[in-house]
């Protein structure tokens, strides 16, 4: 069978049992409690001092749970939540052959997705929501997948995700139907600028969640207690973090300014660029944790070797 478009970097977590959402909603940054089944939410899980285990999508279905992450992570996030496991009915689970993702872009992909599963109604992208996928593929072809439609840099996304066949069955489908499917390249320029990271390069354990500013998407500050729950309740009360993930453009090759250090136009260090794309012939388009107080609106990336490119960093 031939080869779709995979996005083989993200993995899931499978979490079973009765006491499923309580426990998740303990350990998270966003109110899993409140998701009703076909529905997910963006999320951070923590230590007790908010610095980031793992960054994904908590997705809500009718038997399970499934948290929705980019490859790295996962081992020591299903090692910190079964650490937790004590009298509460909990499974955290890894399907050995479901680490497999793809992606369709755009708000046409929508009104396919829809038709294929029965209904009529162009989906809003204003909320995260899963989707079951089996009726795109024909009774005959006896796979599952399911999907999450989100919203990135004010672009409609669909992440799907099944074990290798499905997914590549389900890749061919929507290609025949003239849905564009994104390739590795393609979809690491949407996820910068959407500011979307990868932890463990562009933000490590050692940053605190609200660092990563996603707090209107990924951090509800009324769901109640939780783990690491008082460290970012204390900095939304100061009204600022001292430094954050920020996106910016650099006149220059990758491979000369990634892992280059920012400064700004007075020569203070403020920063280092992390994940890096280009986005137009010279100009690149990155990431970087920006020392906030240290800001201003001209900046300069200087690789290793000395040599200096004009960059700006862009407003959230």
């Amino acid at each position: 069978m031939p080869s779709t478009r995979s996005l083989p970097h993200w993995v899931r977590l499978r979490v079973t049992g009765r006491d499923r959402a309580k426990f998740l909603h303990n350990f998270c940054t966003n109110d899993v409690k409140a998701l009703s089944e076909g529905t997910a939410c963006e999320a951070f899980f923590t230590d007790v001092k908010a610095r980031i285990i793992a960054h994904g999508y908590v997705i809500a279905l009718e038997d399970r749970h499934e948290i929705w992450l980019l490859a790295g992570t996962e081992a020591n996030l299903q090692k910190h939540l079964t650490r937790y496991i004590i009298t509460d009915d909990v499974a955290v689970t890894m399907p050995a052959a479901q680490k497999f993702a793809a992606t369709v872009s755009g708000l046409e992909s929508v009104g396919v997705v829809n038709r294929l599963r029965g209904g009529d109604n162009p989906s809003s992208f204003a909320a995260l929501r899963a989707v079951s996928l089996t009726n795109i593929l024909t009774p005959a072809d006896d796979v599952r997948a399911c999907g999450v439609m989100i919203n990135w840099a004010g672009r409609g996304l669909t992440l799907f995700a099944g074990d290798e066949e499905t997914v590549t069955v389900l890749g061919e489908r929507l290609t025949e139907l003239g849905v564009e499917l994104l390739n590795g390249l393609e979809f690491n320029r949407l996820r910068i600028e959407e500011r979307f990271p990868v932890i463990g390069c562009d933000l490590t354990t050692e940053h605190l969640a609200p660092e990563a500013e996603r707090n209107g998407t990924a951090i509800s500050y009324n769901k109640g207690c939780y783990l690491g729950q008082e460290p970012i309740a204390r900095l939304d009360a100061m009204g600022h973090v001292n430094r954050a993930l920020r996106r910016t453009e650099v006149r220059g090759p990758v491979s000369a300014i990634t892992g280059s250090v920012l400064h700004s136009s007075n020569g203070v260090v403020i920063g280092s660029l992390t994940s890096v794309t280009e986005i137009s012939e010279g100009l690149c388009s990155s990431l970087a944790v920006v020392r906030l107080a240290a800001l201003c609106d001209t900046v300069v990336a200087v690789t290793g070797a000395g040599e200096q490119f004009p960059a700006s960093v862009l407003p959230v």
